[in-house]
């Protein structure tokens, strides 16, 4: 299933020109603190920069928070060094860090909620989905996760609910 979830990734989030400074956020008057966060980091740097950073322990993978900021061309471009990380992740190629995990999908339904609906392609929305639905059943199925399982599955759940919400 990871190299299914994996080849997806590569499908449908194939790498385009980075977003150029002026197009990572849109100055809308919302979240204005996070938005010159988002900028300074993201700025100049590719969606391979992104997921070297992440692979990296000892800086963590911060900047979720601000990434939820980001213009629909933004989000849909840096999204992919977030997946392969996740992928990777639920793979056991990187440390267990459950809460990524769950900080993930928590961030997702952050997403959808700002966007009043998803910001990326049906095919896009259709892979976090299948990704979600796969940690779904590593949790309740083979009982991975055990130490913050339950608040994945509620993340997951907010996700799912909000997308439905706006009609995926």
């Amino acid at each position: 299933m990871i190299e299914s979830l994996k080849a997806d990734v590569k499908a449908y989030f194939q790498s385009t020109a980075k977003p150029r400074n002026e197009n990572l956020v849109i100055w809308d008057g919302f979240d204005e603190l996070t938005k010159p966060i988002a900028v300074d980091f993201f700025n100049g740097k590719s969606w391979e920069d992104l997921l070297h950073y992440l692979q990296n322990p000892a800086v963590g993978y911060a900047y979720l928070e601000e990434w939820a900021v980001l213009s629909p061309i933004a989000l849909a471009y840096y999204l992919r060094a977030y997946l392969e990380f996740l992928i990777e992740t639920l793979s056991g190629q990187q440390d267990h860090d459950e809460w990524y995990i769950s900080d993930f999908f928590h961030w997702q339904y952050q997403m959808i909620y700002m966007h009043k609906g998803s910001p990326l392609s049906p095919k896009q929305t259709a892979v976090i989905v299948k990704i979600a639905e796969h940690v779904v059943i590593e949790i309740k199925d083979y009982q991975r996760f055990a130490d913050i399982g339950d608040d994945i599955l509620i993340n997951i759940d907010l996700f799912l609910k909000e997308l439905n919400q706006y009609g995926k």
